[in-house]
C-alpha cells in the first residue's frame, strides 16, 4: 500500500481552511503555510496601512489584509458560513450573531471552524512560500510534456532558514484581495490631492471636510462611499454603468457620476463630457489582481490582466491538476464554493475522483476561454461568476458526487441583491426570508 500523500496547502484564510479541513476529512494530513503570525487572511483586521496608498511601489511596507474598520459583511451569515458549519449551529451557544457580521465576528467564526476541526496543528506560521517547483517523476526539474511527479516547495521560516520539501500536491490558497488594481488615468500624476486604492482605506473621519471621489460602483465602493460621505463635505461615485446621473437608493448625500476619463490638475474630466472641480482625494474601489509570484513556470500557468489559466474547472492546472487553485472566483458567496471546490480537490487529489486525460482538460479550458471572448468578456473579468456562480456549484457538485447547495441557498442571494439595490445603506436591517431547513441543518448531515 502506497503511503499517504503529502499536500502543501499556500494559505490559511477561509479557502485554505476549508481546503485543509477536506484534506483531513479524505484521510490526508496537510501541511499548511502561512505568511502571517495567525489565520483568517484577508479577516484579520489591521490599523497598519502600505507606505505607498497607491501600493504601486514595489519597495512599499506590505500589508496583506484589505480590511476597513466598519466593515460588515454584504451577505447574510446563513449565506456566508461553511455547510457543514453554520454560523449558528456551532458559533457557540454564548453568541447571538447579527444576521450581517462584522468583520471581527467572521474573523471568530473562522478561528472557532479551525478549532472545532483541529486545523491549527497543520499550520506553520510566519512561514513565506518562496518557489514552487514542478518535478519530474524521476526528481529532476519538470520539462513539457512529461508529467509532473512532485513539487518541491522552498520556504522562508520564522527567522530567515529556508526549507526545501516535496510534497505530491499543492493547494494554492493565498487570496486575492491583497494586491491593488489602480488602472492608469491620464494626468493622474500631477494631481495635487489625495489618491489612494480602498485597500488603504480604514475609517472614514480621515476625509472629513473632503470633496472626495470614489472610482468603482461595486459592494465595496458603494460602502465606503456611504460612510465617506457622513464625513465628506461632498462624496460623488463614478461608475461606468447607466447607474451614472441618478441617484444611489437610500443615499441622498452621493451623487453617481460618469466614469473619470482624465485628471486634469486638481479636476476630473468625466467621460460623458462633465466635470469635477477642486477633488480632494480620489479613492480608487477598482478590484486586485491575481498574485502567485511562487508559481514561476509559464508552461503550468500563466496570470495575465488578472486571469489565470490554462485552468480545468476554474480550479486546476490544466496541465499538472496536481495543483489546484481554490478560492479564484469573484463576485460569488465565497465560503460554500470555497468548501465545494476543496473537497472536489480532496477527492482527486486521493484518487477517488478522476478527471479527463491532459489533452482533454486543456481543449475544455480553451473552449471556455473562446466562448468568454465571444461574448466579449475581457481576460480581467473571465474568473468573474456573479450569477454563472449557482450553475459552477451544481457542476462541481455533480462532477464529484457532492452534495448540492439547496436551492434555497439562491432564492435568500437574490432576495439580498434586490434589497442592497432598492436601499444600499440600509438593507442590511430589512427582514429576508428564512432558508429552508435543509440548510439549516446542514451541520447534521455531513
Amino acid at each position: 500500500m502506497s503511503p499517504p500523500k503529502r499536500v502543501a496547502v499556500i494559505g490559511a484564510g477561509a479557502a485554505g481552511l476549508a481546503t485543509t479541513r477536506q484534506l483531513k476529512r479524505a484521510g490526508l494530513s496537510p501541511v499548511v503555510f502561512e505568511a502571517e503570525a495567525t489565520l483568517g487572511g484577508t479577516w484579520v483586521y489591521s490599523d497598519e496601512t502600505e507606505s505607498d496608498p497607491l501600493s504601486m511601489d514595489p519597495r512599499r511596507r506590505r500589508v496583506h489584509t484589505s480590511m476597513y474598520r466598519n466593515l460588515r459583511t454584504n451577505l447574510p451569515r446563513d449565506l456566508m458560513a461553511f455547510r457543514e458549519y453554520p454560523f449558528d449551529v456551532r458559533g457557540g451557544a454564548d453568541t447571538s450573531w447579527p444576521r450581517f457580521p462584522a468583520h471581527e465576528e467572521v474573523l471568530t467564526y473562522l478561528r472557532r471552524y479551525a478549532e472545532h476541526f483541529d486545523l491549527q496543528p497543520h499550520i506553520r506560521f510566519r512561514t513565506t512560500v518562496e518557489t514552487v517547483v514542478p518535478l519530474d517523476p524521476d526528481g529532476d526539474r519538470w520539462t513539457d510534456p512529461s508529467d509532473v511527479g512532485t513539487w518541491l516547495v522552498c520556504s522562508t521560516r520564522p527567522g530567515g532558514a529556508s526549507e526545501e520539501e516535496q510534497f505530491d500536491a499543492v493547494a494554492v490558497c493565498n487570496g486575492h484581495f491583497s494586491v491593488p488594481n489602480v488602472p492608469d488615468l491620464p494626468g493622474a500624476a500631477a494631481f495635487g490631492g489625495v489618491r489612494l486604492h480602498s485597500h488603504n482605506y480604514r475609517q472614514p473621519e480621515d476625509f472629513a471636510g473632503k470633496r472626495v471621489v470614489l472610482l468603482g460602483g461595486r459592494a465595496s465602493g458603494i460602502d465606503i462611499a456611504i460612510e465617506v460621505a457622513e464625513f465628506a463635505s461632498r462624496t460623488l461615485l463614478s461608475v461606468r454603468d447607466a447607474r451614472a446621473g441618478r441617484s444611489l437608493p437610500g443615499c441622498e448625500d452621493i451623487s453617481v457620476c460618469a466614469a473619470i476619463d482624465r485628471f486634469d490638475g486638481n479636476d476630473l474630466v468625466l467621460a460623458d463630457g462633465g466635470r469635477i472641480e477642486a477633488v480632494d482625494v480620489v479613492l480608487y474601489c477598482t478590484g486586485y489582481r491575481y498574485a502567485v509570484p511562487f508559481v514561476n513556470e509559464p508552461a503550468i500557468v500563466c496570470v495575465d490582466d488578472g486571469w489565470i489559466h490554462p485552468l480545468y474547472l476554474d480550479l486546476f492546472s490544466a496541465v499538472a491538476p496536481s495543483l489546484g487553485f481554490i478560492g479564484l472566483g469573484n463576485m460569488i458567496i465565497p465560503f460554500p464554493q470555497y468548501e465545494l471546490q476543496a473537497a472536489a480537490f480532496a477527492a482527486v487529489t486521493t484518487g477517488a475522483k478522476s478527471l479527463p486525460d491532459r489533452m482533454e482538460r486543456e481543449r475544455l479550458a480553451r473552449s471556455r476561454e473562446r466562448a468568454l471572448r465571444r461574448a466579449g468578456t475581457s481576460e480581467r473579468y473571465f474568473l468573474t461568476q456573479g450569477e454563472r456562480q449557482f450553475a459552477y456549484n451544481d457542476l462541481l457538485a455533480k462532477h464529484f458526487d457532492l452534495a448540492p447547495i439547496t436551492p434555497s441557498f439562491e432564492k435568500l442571494h437574490h432576495a439580498v441583491e434586490d434589497a442592497r439595490a432598492n436601499d444600499a445603506k440600509h438593507y442590511r436591517s430589512h427582514p429576508l426570508p428564512w432558508l429552508d431547513d435543509d440548510y439549516e441543518r446542514a451541520a447534521e448531515t455531513h
